[in-house]
C-alpha cells in the first residue's frame, strides 16, 4: 500500500472517528454502502491478471438507535448494499 493511500485512510479514520464522536448524527444507508466498497478495496487480493478476489461476506454493525431505525427496512436494505457492492466490483475490473 503506498504512503500517500496509508494517509488518505489514516486521515479518514482521524477525521470520520473525531465527527462522530462529536455529531452523533443517524448513520444512513449511503454510508453503509461506501463502507463497504472501501472494504472492498482495501481487501482486494490479486491472484493473477485476469483474477481479482474481493469480499462478499459482510457483517454490518449498528448503534442500537440505528438498528431500530433501519431495522424494519433490514431485506430491502440488504438486497439493495448486496445489489450496489455486486456492481461496484464489476465496474472495478
Amino acid at each position: 500500500m503506498g504512503v500517500m493511500k496509508r494517509f488518505e485512510q489514516r486521515l479518514e479514520g482521524l477525521v470520520n472517528g473525531t465527527f462522530a464522536k462529536v455529531f452523533k448524527s443517524e448513520v444512513q444507508p449511503v454510508e453503509i454502502a461506501g463502507a463497504l466498497q472501501r472494504e472492498c478495496d482495501n481487501n482486494a487480493t490479486i491472484w493473477n491478471r485476469e483474477r481479482t478476489v474481493v469480499p462478499n461476506d459482510f457483517i454490518v454493525e449498528l448503534s442500537t438507535p440505528d438498528y431500530e431505525r433501519l431495522s424494519p427496512y433490514s431485506g430491502q436494505l440488504g438486497d439493495e448494499l448486496s445489489g450496489l457492492v455486486r456492481d461496484y466490483a464489476k465496474q472495478q475490473r
